[in-house]
């Protein structure tokens, strides 16, 4: 729902012409990035796969939600990104020595209740 509303809102952004559609997009991969990032922090995963955007080319295609949809609460980190336009998967990025965060944890299980 979070994503379709997104696409929702970055749309209108784009027929306001305030934002480009390559800008959705790349905020669309940022925020995936992040929440890999985030949940494999509170998961206590050793590292993450990275993502690459490249923004060149895209001209006027919109932003599209259902390429974005990550299928499941309990695995955000399966977002296939050869569905993203203008996507790639890059290197692991490692999380040091101390993987798991105990504030991400705790959040994290409040957030997995939410959806029971």
């Amino acid at each position: 729902m979070l994503l379709r509303q997104a696409g929702r809102i970055a749309t209108n952004r784009t027929v306001a012409g305030v934002h480009f559609p390559a800008d959705s997009i790349a905020g669309a991969t940022l925020g995936i990035a992040l929440g890999r990032y985030l949940v494999g922090r509170a998961t206590g995963s050793v590292s993450c796969k990275e993502l690459v955007f490249d923004g060149r080319g895209i001209g006027r295609e919109n932003f599209d939600p259902t390429l974005y949809e990550a299928g499941n609460i309990e695995n955000p980190m399966n977002i296939d990104p050869a569905a993203m336009p203008n996507v790639t998967e890059g290197g692991n990025v490692s999380f040091g020595s101390h993987p798991k965060s105990k504030p991400f944890e705790w959040l994290w299980k409040l957030a997995l209740k939410e959806w029971d």
